[in-house]
């Protein structure tokens, strides 16, 4: 994250939201949402996610079960790592 682009927080804000270990929205004062908190773990996990190679299609699949002789689920669990 570009640090030109950071907002330093109070105690009192930093406390609020070091209760939070999920995204939760930011509203102001009317109750109109301004953004979404994520905590740094959650957004670790987010960015992880996009380095993820996409999941196989059901042709490819097809293709290991006849190759393998394994099931489509088998393949799948595999697919998964599981």
């Amino acid at each position: 994250m570009d640090p030109t682009h950071a907002i330093p927080l109070d105690d009192d804000l930093k406390a609020k939201l070091g209760k939070f270990d999920r995204p939760v929205e930011v509203k102001d004062e009317y109750g109109r949402v301004v953004g979404t908190f994520v905590p740094q773990r959650e957004y670790e996990l987010l960015l992880a996610w996009r380095t993820l190679p996409p999941p196989p299609t059901r042709e490819e699949l097809e293709a290991a079960r006849k190759e393998t002789g394994r099931t489509i689920d088998d393949l799948l669990l595999k697919a998964v790592g599981r």
